[in-house]
């Protein structure tokens, strides 16, 4: 009997013992989904520092408009193993303050507090899943406190955008299908996130707690 050439039983024993990562990997199942809704937003604290002014601190009510121009969406990209996923979203959330001060004319970071959240999913029931993430915030804020307009030039490559702080993210979604990989997407949501950004000679301290409802479409599986 001849015998087999030297290593061979070594890659024999390689191969094994990577295949059941291959198969792991050929169960692996890519989704992505566009989502529509809005917030509900908490009153929180708002500070604002301005050079040789008092700081002013109050609670502040914040509105969201979601479908005033910038609209408020959800982008989200996932990728499923088994009963487990990783996601990568984009929330263009936005919010409006409702109740300024005096010395405060306008204040809002409607352009986004956007918070762009890796997270871990969780099948708990057929086409129901729960995510639990950890955000990035990046906001475009405009404002006008004691009558200095923010520059809108200034921030990430003068888009206004500033890397302003993190959060955390909780959501619960419901899948429901509808033809081939295409299925309706249903999200609650709650988030938490603090964030730093700039007013006209100052900055401004915001933290944000928010419950969300979105509604869209996704491409991928629905179960």
């Amino acid at each position: 009997m001849r015998r087999p050439p030297p290593g061979t039983l070594a890659a024999l024993a390689l191969i094994a013992s990577f295949a059941p990562r291959i198969a792991e990997a050929a169960e692996e199942e890519w989704s992505a989904q566009f989502l529509v809704g809005g917030a509900l937003n908490l009153p929180t604290p708002l500070t604002i520092r301005q050079a040789g002014q008092p700081e002013l601190r109050f609670t502040a009510h914040y509105a969201t408009r979601p479908f005033t121009p910038p609209i408020y969406w959800g982008f989200l990209v996932g990728r499923r193993s088994g009963g487990t996923e990783w996601t990568v979203e984009l929330l263009h959330q936005k919010l409006y303050l409702v109740n300024p001060p005096a010395e405060v004319q306008d204040f809002s970071i409607s352009h986004g507090f956007n918070l762009l959240t890796v997270s871990r999913g969780w099948q708990v029931a057929d086409g129901l899943w729960a995510r639990a993430g950890l955000a990035g915030v990046l906001a475009h804020p405009e404002s006008v406190v004691r009558g200095l307009k923010l520059d809108q030039d200034r921030g990430l490559f003068g888009t206004g955008l500033h890397l302003s702080g993190i959060g955390v993210d909780a959501t619960l979604e419901k899948r429901f299908p509808l033809a081939g990989n295409l299925y309706f997407a249903l999200d609650g949501k709650v988030t938490a996130a603090w964030a730093v950004v700039p007013v006209e000679e100052g900055d401004a301290s915001v933290p944000s707690i928010s419950a969300h409802a979105l509604a869209g479409l996704g491409l991928g599986p629905a179960d």
